[in-house]
């Protein structure tokens, strides 16, 4: 899943929301994203940063309710000025060039409520779904000046990707701010969702900026790398690339509206 896939995805998300404004007990969460990574991971990927969409239906009369949750989180960028592009040993040119690792997050959520009323309504929640890995290069020319009308990159496009499935399980709350600060539009409406989740899964390839100095010792069939760990060599990146189970935690904040 590219960043323009993921963007239209959102994009679409948003405008079924707006359109569907008439159905009750649908709802959507909307914020920050913090995860830090553990066990294997923890020596190879540092914390993570970004943003989650979670569009919610509750089952009328019944405290579950189940939904789709978005995500889209930062590990690592890098970005060279002057960067030289060589093409058949003849110098092409230089440009500037960005390098970005991200993961793009697509859960099935469900939850169950503990409280039924009052401001502040704890719940359990589960998830599952899949995790990709994308580590992504854009190359743009300096010379051309950004203006309204920002002209496109020369070039962009994938140098690893991979993808795993992943469960979690968390514990979350949602505080009532429209009967905090008496909003007049009504209680169950306007909420800050704050949710801390574990997330397991499979194996995910990977390559990583800013990886811990601590990575585990070397083997013997490549020296200076650990086990698991290769080397991939792109025109435009070169690096390590490492191979774990996922495993983290995840901390949203954000607010959410019910209709």
């Amino acid at each position: 899943m590219n960043s323009k896939l993921f963007k239209s995805i959102v994009s679409g998300l948003v405008l079924c929301l707006i359109y569907q404004t008439s159905f009750a007990q649908l709802g959507f969460n909307m914020g920050y994203n913090y995860s830090k990574p553990m066990e294997e991971m923890a020596s190879t990927i540092r914390q993570m940063h970004g943003f989650n969409l979670e569009l919610i239906y509750k089952i009328p009369k019944s405290p579950f309710s189940i939904g789709l949750d978005l995500g889209l989180s930062s590990y690592g960028k890098r970005k060279l000025d002057d960067f030289t592009v060589v093409q058949d040993e003849q110098i092409q040119g230089t440009y500037d060039l960005t390098i970005n690792n991200y993961v793009c997050d697509a859960f099935i959520t469900g939850r169950v409520d503990l409280l039924s009323k009052g401001i502040i309504r704890p719940y359990i929640s589960a998830r599952i779904g899949v995790q990709e890995y994308h580590t992504d290069y854009i190359l743009e020319n300096p010379n051309i000046q950004h203006t309204t009308e920002c002209p496109d990159p020369v070039e962009e496009g994938t140098v690893l990707h991979d993808v795993a499935m992943a469960a979690g399980f968390g514990f979350g709350v949602r505080i009532d701010m429209g009967q905090i600060f008496k909003l007049g539009m009504g209680n169950n409406r306007l909420f800050l969702n704050i949710e801390s989740t574990y997330l397991s899964g499979g194996t995910v390839r990977y390559m990583s900026l800013n990886a811990p100095a601590n990575v585990v010792p070397s083997n013997t069939d490549m020296p200076g790398l650990a086990p698991g760990v290769s080397t991939i060599t792109h025109p435009y990146h070169t690096g390590k690339v490492y191979q774990s189970k996922i495993s983290m935690t995840n901390l949203r904040i954000g607010m959410g509206v019910h209709f």
